[in-house]
């Protein structure tokens, strides 16, 4: 299992993010969950969220 952590600005110039850390055992299953957190920050915002980065740590 690796981390990562996934980084949503709420608006393009503001410095309000949203940051989302979880555990995967691929790249492609935390793109799976950076899908379900990009839905809820959309929720939350009320707007459209743009995806920052997603950071593997190590």
């Amino acid at each position: 299992m690796k981390n990562y952590t996934v980084m949503f600005k709420r608006y393009p110039r503001s410095r309000k993010n949203i940051i989302v850390k979880t555990k995967a055992q691929s790249i492609s299953e935390a793109k799976s969950i950076v899908a379900c957190a990009f839905v809820a920050a959309k929720i939350l915002f009320n707007s459209q969220p743009n995806l920052v980065a997603i950071f593997e740590e190590v």
